[in-house]
């Protein structure tokens, strides 16, 4: 007896994809972080700055990811129902 296969989609961006974002991030937003600090200010601030700013944007980033898969999912899931109605 074999079990039925489920369908592999894609239904939440989490952590992991968060943190691949965050490291593709931290440099551009170091260099951002560098380039709007006051130049006497000291390094950890700077580095600091770009670190906060790539967390915020990578969050914002898996937020919009997730919110978009999960619509695509409810948009599925609506015409499998709509389509087991007709029948």
């Amino acid at each position: 007896m074999t079990l039925p296969q489920k369908e592999k989609t894609v239904t939440t961006a989490g952590w992991r994809f968060w943190a691949i974002v965050f490291v593709l991030l931290l440099a551009p937003c170091t260099w951002i972080g560098w380039l709007v600090s006051v130049e006497r200010a000291p390094v950890s601030v700077k580095v600091l700055m770009g670190v906060v700013f790539a967390a915020v944007l990578s969050g914002f980033i898996a937020w919009a990811v997730n919110l978009t898969l999960q619509k695509r999912e409810l948009r599925r899931r609506m015409t499998q129902r709509k389509s087991r109605r007709r029948k």
